[in-house]
């Protein structure tokens, strides 16, 4: 982008070179809400499909860019293309007959993505040095082609749960506002989802702005992620496994929020970059199990069985982008008041949060047979 950088709409230069990014962010956010509604209607296959044919397009269109708004245009429809295929992806994961599986393979999905993640962006900076930048964006467009091929090929569509009366709630459960304002659902978007959302952003954002305060090199920073994604893909599948098994799926979300609080204590008790490996693994062990207890927790809430699971999905997606969003805010404002400090304040607003979820979720009164105890 700053390559192609020209003055546009009298906006300052740092603006222009982040619209690419923020364009496929919020057209991702977009893309998610309408994946949801087409997993109840046409399954997760053409949706996933759809979104492969939106990356294609987009990923074509980004090493064509010969200007700014080209390649601006470009990202947005690969943000399309991309929250497509994310929605699709756990849609399918979710689908699987055997209804106490679904746990389990959304774990393994987020340890397949966060795996993809990873080697997208060594292979793809080690790439870039050789073949230019314009032409990662061809062999992501050919790994689009070959990901269709083969879900055309060898993966049967299936839809999942549509909205449908169940006991306990009323019609109103079906609209957006009457799903929100469910007591479950709001408590567990407000006092889990975005707080744990939020707190990603230590790993992300904050550590990497730590690390240069302290003087600690971009090698040992890259350890640390790499442990995280060790963790996340090798663990968290495991963790998950078990934790379904003997606790179930509201324990286990209120473990993955007690990891992350402890997390961030360790960080703030430490004050030091061995701490923050240490909050690196706690961090990645949290996340993946933790991304699967959520999203088995919210697909166990009645509410959710009467507002559609596929629309609960696209909601909760949602959710987790508004969280990471605000989540370099809340960072950069803990790194303004002291970086311990403020971290151990968020570590403590976390652990106070979770006892009000506690408070909230304890009666099973609106949700479904196992979501509390045994397998969810």
């Amino acid at each position: 982008m700053k390559n192609l950088y020209r003055p546009m709409l009298g906006l300052s230069q740092n603006v222009i070179l982040g619209l690419p990014t923020s364009a496929e962010l919020l057209c991702g956010a977009i893309a998610t809400l309408m994946a949801g509604y087409c997993l109840e209607r046409i399954g997760w296959k053409p949706a996933f499909l759809w979104g492969l044919g939106f990356f294609l397009l987009g990923s074509l269109l980004s090493g064509l860019a010969g200007n700014a708004a080209t390649f601006i245009v470009a990202r947005g429809t690969v943000g399309i293309g991309y929250g497509f295929c994310l929605v699709s992806m756990l849609g399918f994961a979710n689908s699987l007959p055997n209804p106490g599986s679904n746990n389990e393979a959304v774990s393994f999905f987020n340890a397949g993505t966060y795996a993809g993640i990873n080697c997208g962006c060594a292979s793809g900076a080690m790439l870039a040095e050789r073949i230019g930048y314009s032409n990662i964006f061809y062999v992501a467009a050919a790994i689009a082609i070959l990901s269709g091929i083969f879900a055309f090929l060898c993966l049967k569509n299936r839809r999942i749960q549509g909205a449908g009366k169940k006991a306990g709630l009323n019609q109103s459960g079906r609209n957006v506002l009457g799903f929100f304002l469910n007591i479950k659902v709001a408590t567990f978007f407000i006092f889990v989802v975005l707080p744990l959302a939020t707190c990603t952003m230590f790993l992300d954002f904050f550590l990497p702005l730590y690390s240069r305060t302290v003087g600690v090199s971009t090698a040992d920073l890259g350890r640390v992620f790499l442990l995280n994604g060790v963790a996340i893909v090798y663990l968290g599948p495991v963790v998950s496994k078990y934790a379904g098994k003997y606790l179930g799926v509201h324990k286990s979300v209120i473990l993955t929020a007690v990891l992350f609080a402890v997390a961030l204590l360790v960080f703030a008790g430490g004050g030091n970059f061995l701490a923050a490996f240490v909050s690196a693994f706690l961090l990645g062990v949290a996340v993946g199990f933790g991304d699967a207890a959520q999203n088995s927790y919210l697909l166990n809430l009645k509410a959710t069985a009467v507002f559609g699971e596929g629309k609960a999905i696209g909601f909760f997606n949602v959710i987790n982008k508004v969280g990471q969003s605000i989540g370099p805010l809340i960072f950069g404002t803990a790194i303004s008041v002291g970086a311990t400090r403020g971290v151990g304040f968020i570590g403590v607003v976390l652990i106070g949060l979770l006892v009000l979820f506690i408070f909230f979720s304890q009666s099973r009164r609106g949700i479904r047979n196992g979501a509390v105890n045994g397998k969810g």
